[in-house]
């Protein structure tokens, strides 16, 4: 069993595939939010792990034709969203303070497999 973990976690690090993580502290002020956009292979895994001082309304979604189609959705002030890719694209997680409230949040991602931070907001 463990030269079998040994052997999967070499194979994926000579792919290139290793898991990678970043972590973002914000400020989001009453009303608005912060967004990671992340470009993603078809099965790429993301997970995002926050903690902010207030409920937060997140959801992760993507665009296409002029649409938005949100993918897993929810509410809280902390939590740990896992969030597969369907296709190749770009999908975004989004959190969103109350409109009366600050709520710093403090942010942990990691990306496996194919996956890479394309920007965030603010």
């Amino acid at each position: 069993m463990r030269r079998s973990l040994l052997s999967a976690a070499l194979a994926i690090a000579a792919c290139g595939h290793a898991p990678t993580a970043t972590r973002r502290h914000f400020a989001i002020t009453p009303g608005t939010f912060a967004e990671a956009n992340l470009t993603m292979r078809a099965g790429a895994i993301v997970t995002a792990d926050f903690a902010a001082s207030a409920p937060l309304r997140w959801n992760v979604h993507s665009h296409a034709g002029g649409e938005t189609i949100i993918h897993a959705k929810g509410e809280g002030a902390s939590g740990a969203i896992r969030f597969t890719a369907p296709k190749g694209g770009v999908f975004s997680y989004l959190w969103e303070a109350p409109k009366d409230a600050r709520a710093p949040i403090d942010l942990d991602v990691t990306l496996r497999g194919d996956a890479s931070v394309k920007s965030w907001h603010p």
